[in-house]
């Protein structure tokens, strides 16, 4: 599952045209590929802000369902790009589709940002990628441990507050 917000910075049309003929085999370039809590734009100047970076997931329990923000930012290619996100568990190959969305390229010097938030259904601890293809060819994957990491009981979360003055 995924909503994304089209791409930053460039893209957003989905008819491909641009300054000239799409080249159908150049891929972009990635420049940055990221999960983050959230993606704020500023809106006067456009200007991103990653918060809460990370490549760590601790679940209380699983099965887990997550949700996380991913960053793409990519250089190169021209014209319309089809892009799917996958999650793979590693230790077992096995896939989960994670949403389809698309950018443009109008300017093949000009960094252009896509972002999505992704929801993901962790069914154990391990390590995972997720996977962004771009016309059906892997583009970028990027590790993610999940950990089970229990909630500290009543008893002991009240001991590790700090008190008055600390």
């Amino acid at each position: 599952m995924s909503e994304n917000r089209g791409g930053i910075g460039g893209a957003g049309s989905a008819s491909g045209e641009g300054a000239g003929a799409p080249r159908r085999g150049v891929l972009p370039t990635v420049l940055n590929f990221a999960f983050c809590d959230q993606i704020i734009q500023d809106t006067k100047t456009g200007k991103l802000s990653l918060i809460g970076l990370y490549d760590r997931v601790n679940c209380a329990h699983f099965p887990m369902r997550h949700h996380i923000s991913v960053f793409l930012s990519v250089i190169g290619g021209h014209g319309y790009y089809d892009l799917e996100n996958r999650l793979v568990q590693l230790e077992t190959n096995e896939s989960w589709n994670l949403g389809k969305g698309w950018f443009v390229i109008q300017d093949p010097l000009t960094p252009l940002a896509w972002e999505a938030q992704l929801v993901l259904d962790l069914p154990k601890p391990g390590w995972y990628a997720i996977e962004t293809y771009v016309r059906s060819t892997l583009l970028v994957s990027r590790r993610l441990r999940v950990v089970l990491q229990p909630l500290p009981s009543p008893e002991h979360a009240e001991q590790d507050l700090p008190g008055p003055g600390s």
